[in-house]
């Protein structure tokens, strides 16, 4: 939804959103974007380091 999966899974914390829409504005977005970010580039990380060594 908000940041497509390749393997088309929808993050647990967009569904959490989608069930309690009343508490949409209380998310740490910006924590949550982060965490996201973060993770995808520590996955390409490590996807880019095992090419180097194969």
């Amino acid at each position: 939804m908000f940041f497509p999966m390749g393997n088309f899974h929808v993050p647990t914390t967009i569904l959490d959103v989608a069930e309690n829409v009343e508490n949409f504005g209380t998310s740490n977005w910006f924590e949550s974007i982060r965490k996201f970010l973060v993770n995808e580039f520590n996955a390409i990380t490590k996807k880019k380091n095992q090419e180097v060594i194969h």
